[in-house]
């Protein structure tokens, strides 16, 4: 071995903090395999080249990581660490999709991300961090490689809290798994039951005291909610046999206009924004902003936008395109007389005599051409309203309610009343770019759908 050789090597032994087997295998337990991650994420790739780590794969129980991605149970990515082209590591990126698989007496999957977050911003300035479900980068053609964040939000706990029979937490303290310290419920010293705050992380072991009311105990149940964050990337597309890459924004957020609060990942138009703030302000076309200045109550159902009107209904019927739609009506009646007969001896059917004639109506699709039409789809949108009107320079209007209507699933937004439900409002789409066609990925663990025809993806309430 020449002596240069032997002078790196040394230079590299000397930048290991945590020791190895003989092995090459870790020392600790499962949450050991964190600080072993973090170490090679502060690790160049020419100095894991030197310790001969490169392609390091090292597993404890449930936690494991290969390369720099980490891993729970082996195959649900936790977070992944994306380096520069001159091999540090420049961000993380921690996987918001929420896993519904079975647990064990280990701790759950979700706190695991939340634990993967901590450990990326755990050290001196820490790494920058992007917290953004995996499964809508894939169906977004996004290449999580080439992300570059231009602003993200801290990421939030929310508390509800729910009551629980005494029964059921006196039972779940008389299992012998309650002496252990990840134990949901343990029973302290003082005679107070008390359960894990998971929004410590495992930083330390935070207990929430429980507070008794009647026959129940009051426990609190954690939500966990990834920050909101906008980031540029670039998009690997396909038109026809030719494949390009081009580099978007997205605003990844939640829509705060709904009671259960949707999350949704979009594409950006070309815009300057570099905040969040300024990202929702540019999905917003311009016309809805002008009447928002005017102080016009505008409406507004995920992707579409009602601005109120003073027009009437023969004034629109006056410039509406006629629309052609299709009915079943009863177009006329059939005269058929019934000369078969059944015989059960020979259970054959047999001519017999003729019946007195039947009178059948007859059903068929008819086309109209109508000037207003009902429930139909709103600008290529899975939204409908009760009635619509489009007219010959573009325009579309509607009034009564908004409602939406997405196929082979439950609408993720409410209703909306237009006005009195009387006023015509202005139908208008958001900012967001069209795609040429619609995506659905759909998995054991998670469910992502375009929304209509945008380039916007929805996963309802299976996100962190």
């Amino acid at each position: 071995m020449s002596t240069t050789t032997t002078k790196t090597r040394r230079r590299a032994a000397k930048r290991t903090v945590l020791p190895r087997k003989r092995t090459g295998n870790i020392y600790g337990n499962t949450d050991a395999v964190f600080d072993y991650w973090l170490e090679r994420l502060q690790t160049s790739e020419r100095e894991l080249d030197e310790l001969g780590r490169r392609h390091e794969w090292i597993e404890k129980n449930s936690m494991s990581y290969r390369g720099d991605e980490l891993r729970h149970y082996g195959h649900w990515t936790l977070a992944e660490g994306i380096r520069d082209g001159r091999g540090r590591t420049r961000m993380v990126l921690v996987n918001g999709d929420r896993y519904f698989g079975g647990g064990s007496f280990g701790n759950s999957t979700a706190m695991r991300t939340v634990q993967a977050g901590h450990t990326a911003r755990r050290t001196g300035e820490g790494f920058p961090t992007l917290n953004v479900p995996f499964s809508a980068l894939r169906v977004a053609g996004i290449e999580r490689s080439s992300i570059r964040i231009l602003e993200a939000l801290d990421e939030s706990w929310s508390v509800t809290l729910r009551r629980v029979p005494a029964s059921v937490v006196e039972q779940d303290l008389a299992t012998p798994l309650a002496q252990h310290s990840w134990a949901r419920y343990r029973a302290e010293e003082d005679g107070t039951i008390t359960t894990r705050d998971e929004r410590a992380g495992y930083a330390a072991d935070v207990r929430w005291t429980l507070e008794r009311d009647g026959s129940d105990y009051l426990v609190p149940q954690f939500r966990h909610w990834l920050g909101e964050a906008l980031f540029s990337a670039v998009v690997i597309a396909s038109q026809g046999t030719r494949h390009y890459r081009r580099r978007a924004k997205f605003l990844s957020a939640f829509d705060h206009n709904e009671a259960g609060v949707i999350y949704f990942l979009a594409e950006l138009p070309r815009t300057e924004a570099q905040t969040v703030e300024e990202a929702f302000d540019a999905l917003a076309p311009i016309e809805v902003k002008q009447a928002l200045a005017a102080g016009l109550a505008v409406e507004r159902q995920g992707d579409i936008f009602a601005i109120p009107t003073s027009l009437t209904t023969r004034e629109l019927k006056a410039r509406a395109r006629k629309q052609t739609i299709t009915r079943y009506e009863h177009t006329g009646d059939e005269v058929q007389t019934h000369g078969i007969m059944y015989n059960r001896a020979t259970h054959e059917y047999e001519q017999g005599e003729l019946h007195r004639p039947v009178t059948q109506p007859i059903w068929e699709r008819v086309e109209h051409e109508v000037s207003s039409t009902r429930m139909r789809e709103l600008l290529g949108t899975n939204h409908v309203a009760t009635e619509q009107i489009l007219t010959t320079d573009g325009d579309t209007y509607a009034r009564g309610f908004l409602r939406h209507r997405p196929p082979n699933r439950q609408a993720d937004h409410h209703m909306v009343k237009l006005g009195d439900a009387k006023t015509w409002y202005r139908i208008m789409r958001n900012t967001v770019p069209l795609a040429t066609t619609t995506t659905t990925r759909s998995g054991r663990f998670d469910v992502v759908r375009q929304s209509g025809s945008s380039r916007a993806w929805t996963l309802g309430g299976q996100v962190d």
